[in-house]
């Protein structure tokens, strides 16, 4: 059984759906040392999964990638969520 996905297919590349590509200002911008409560306290839980979808915004992926992502989106607590997406953020502007 397929797992259901967030992603759809857009020009051959598979691409976050316009509806998660919103602007995610709070996440940590540098390195984290404990729990980023400050981050997710008080945050939807479809927002903090909005997290790895703008983090990975414009990034190309197969199918096992949006599978992957789409098995942390649902596994993964909010603590993880965040720092994850923060890490590929920050790696991201590195370049």
């Amino acid at each position: 059984m397929p797992i259901p996905t967030d992603y759809e297919r857009v020009a051959g590349r598979s691409v976050a759906p316009v509806a998660y590509r919103r602007r995610v200002d709070t996440l940590p911008t540098g390195p984290i040392e404990s729990d980023p409560i400050d981050y997710y306290r008080g945050r939807d839980f479809a927002d903090l999964r909005a997290l790895l979808d703008e983090a990975l915004d414009g990034v190309e992926l197969g199918a096992y990638d949006r599978r992957i992502v789409d098995w942390a989106k649902q596994t993964w607590d909010q603590p993880t969520m965040v720092t994850i997406a923060s890490l590929i953020q920050r790696a991201r502007a590195l370049r």
